[in-house]
């Protein structure tokens, strides 16, 4: 997912530019790849072949704990409302800008008043990312489930990958309380299959606190 210009950001403004911060301060990220460099991600399982529970390991953030493949990387502050989960090379330099092509990327939306149920408050988040990033488009119409027993929406949206061609970001809501917590499991899309099996495992181990 591209990263957002520079400015001030709390959770209230979502994850995205804090990675950029993070992700600067880490040893040089891989450039981007060519045309047969190995895909993203490839420490993700292949379909078809399920990871155990010693295949994953587990970050408790502030009111949530979710699990994820052991070889990636956490982004972000110990026990924190705020976290990308995702391997090295999912990380790459692009226009000397460090960008999350794939990963988990998890965080906090406080909701404007009066629309602090589960749809005005996602469709609020999705204007917000637009805002700062043009190209993310919304594909398809939003799913609703039960995620760690509580209602959720599923929103999947297309951007550019930092890998080349079309990004899928697959944005999960919850409405906690006051807050709107979210999650965008990032993937170019010719990966997606490829890696379809790991984030709905993440997601089936989230557990909110």
């Amino acid at each position: 997912m591209k990263t957002l210009p520079e400015r001030k950001y709390g959770v209230d403004t979502g994850l995205f530019p804090r990675v950029k911060k993070e992700v600067a301060a880490l040893p040089p990220p891989t450039k981007k790849p060519g045309a047969n460099a190995p895909a993203p991600g490839g420490s993700v399982p292949s379909p078809g072949t399920p990871s155990s529970t010693d295949d994953m390991q587990t970050y408790a953030g502030q009111g949530f704990a979710i699990r994820y493949p052991q070889g990636w990387q956490v982004f972000g502050e110990t026990h924190a409302t705020e976290v990308t989960l995702a391997p090295r090379d999912g990380v790459v330099q692009q226009s000397g800008n460090s960008q999350v092509g794939f990963g988990a990327l998890i965080g906090q939306f406080t909701p404007q008043a009066g629309r602090a149920d589960l749809r005005s408050a996602t469709s609020d988040l999705i204007k917000r990312l637009q805002n700062e990033n043009a190209e993310i488009s919304v594909s398809g119409d939003r799913q609703s489930s039960t995620i760690a027993g509580s209602p959720a929406m599923t929103t999947t949206m297309r951007s550019s990958s930092p890998f080349g061609g079309v990004e899928i970001d697959t944005l999960v809501t919850v409405l906690r309380g006051q807050k709107l917590w979210y999650a965008v499991f990032v993937a170019p899309e010719k990966d997606r299959p490829r890696v379809e099996g790991t984030f709905k495992q993440m997601l089936d181990s989230l557990n909110f606190q």
